[in-house]
């Protein structure tokens, strides 16, 4: 279920109108729309990781190439439509649900 963060950074400085982010978790292929396959011509599939399971993970077309994607990394949308992908620990210190719907 994709949610509406903020940072955490604008709780603490209580910004009046903080960014709101939209995020994901991503598990596996299938539950976000913006997640394909790692292009196959990726040098990703050289990598022990790529050579061992290459199919669970995933990948997001961006402006400067793309970005890996792997189970439990959130895939967020700022408000211009940009995607990043975070990993799961970084995620949770740098953003807090958005409590407004």
């Amino acid at each position: 279920m994709t949610q509406r963060y903020i940072k955490k950074s604008d709780v603490l400085n209580q910004t009046a109108n903080p960014e709101v982010f939209l995020a994901k978790k991503w598990l596996e292929h299938g539950n976000h729309g913006s997640v394909i396959p790692v292009p196959v011509d990726n040098p990703f599939w050289e990598s022990p990781e790529g050579r061992h399971g290459a199919l669970r993970f995933g990948w997001i077309e961006a402006a400067d190439g793309g970005h890996l994607v792997t189970p439990g990394d959130y895939i967020v949308t700022d408000a211009r439509g940009k995607l990043f992908t975070y990993k799961g620990d970084i995620f949770v210190l740098d953003f807090v649900l958005h409590d407004k719907a």
